[in-house]
């Protein structure tokens, strides 16, 4: 197909033939893009959030106070992936992004965070692993202790977000490395590609 593509480019004039070249690599694109979501959308799937998980949320004082069972249910959102590699699968569940009224203030935060929490089932329920507030969860291709490592993206701004890198440590997820990414050159332009530089975690992390 880039045989073919190249060489009837070659034969057109000048600016159809860049034309044709721009069309082609929108294509890859596309193609690379359908791809990459038919992969992930293989290793996870949504799911109906367990009334157990439901219920060990509502045991927050805010969400007590200002939420009700069958709403918080509704502004949650479960999705299945196998950390582990051994076909059971672990839930990510987070706050579905369309939190309104009371509820919002304990889920969502106006920057696009959401509470997340990581579970798995066990013969006495779901225990959770980790939890933070974030508005994409990653899981890596690096295990430790059995577990995959998972990667907590928290948005700062358009340009800017936090890294939280977790490790399994036999029980739990820990966090194990901060990073800081971002879209801005020193002059504040905006960048093709974000720059990740490690930092220290802080205390409250």
């Amino acid at each position: 197909m880039d045989t073919l593509i190249r060489a009837a480019a070659s034969t057109l004039p000048l600016d159809f033939a860049c034309m044709t070249s721009s069309i082609y690599w929108i294509l890859r694109v596309i193609i690379l893009l359908v791809c990459a979501y038919s992969f992930s959308f293989t290793q996870t799937r949504r799911l109906e959030v367990p009334d157990e998980i439901v219920r060990q949320w509502m045991s927050d004082d805010y969400l007590k106070r200002n939420c009700t069972f069958s709403k918080l249910k509704k502004e949650l959102s479960a999705r299945s992936v196998d950390l582990t590699d051994d076909g059971r699968a672990q839930l990510i569940v987070e706050g579905a992004g369309r939190a309104t009224g009371n509820c919002a203030g304990g889920i969502c935060s106006p920057t696009g965070n959401c509470s997340t929490a990581i579970y798995r089932a066990t013969s006495s329920g779901y225990q959770e692993l980790v939890s933070h507030d974030a508005q994409l969860v990653s899981v890596r291709r690096r295990m430790t202790n059995g577990y995959h490592d998972v990667l907590f993206d928290i948005h700062a701004s358009a340009y800017e977000s936090r890294l939280l890198l977790y490790k399994f440590d036999g029980a739990k997820y820990r966090l194990a490395a901060c990073f800081d990414s971002s879209r801005l050159d020193p002059r504040g332009h905006p960048l093709r590609r974000a720059v990740v530089k490690p930092r220290k975690c802080e205390p409250d992390e």
